[in-house]
């Protein structure tokens, strides 16, 4: 996501259900609710998460992520993620404000599923 993209957020799929890893969010920014980011889940809950090494590891197990660009990211944790929280990433780590700055996100805070990019229209996808 770039800033100006236009996306359809389905506003129910967390209603009835739970998030789950990789799913792209939008929420209300905890430390302004007023304003509202968009990002990735890397962990629920009971799941521990740590940054070492530029790599991811939840529950010990490094995860692939080939939407993140290359670069250096300082560590975190281990932590693990108690119930009624995730634990959310951008996908560019070295410039992306998220868990690693203000905690991990109480899942009431969350908004929507991202479900669809639809401008630019070059760009159009499904999440």
């Amino acid at each position: 996501m770039i800033p100006g993209d236009r996306i359809l957020v389905n506003r129910l799929a967390y209603r009835w259900w739970a998030p789950n890893r990789g799913d792209i969010i939008v929420f209300a920014f905890p430390m302004d609710t007023k304003r509202t980011f968009i990002k990735r889940v890397i962990a629920v809950e009971g799941e521990k998460v740590e940054l070492r090494d530029n790599k991811v590891f939840v529950n010990e197990k490094v995860i692939q992520e080939p939407y993140v660009k290359p670069g250096d990211y300082p560590p975190f944790g281990p932590e693990v993620v108690p119930e009624g929280k995730v634990f959310v990433l951008g996908d560019n780590r070295r410039q992306s404000e998220d868990s690693r700055e203000w905690g991990l996100l109480p899942k009431n805070y969350l908004l929507g599923k991202a479900w669809l990019l639809y401008y630019p229209f070059q760009r159009f996808r499904f999440f």
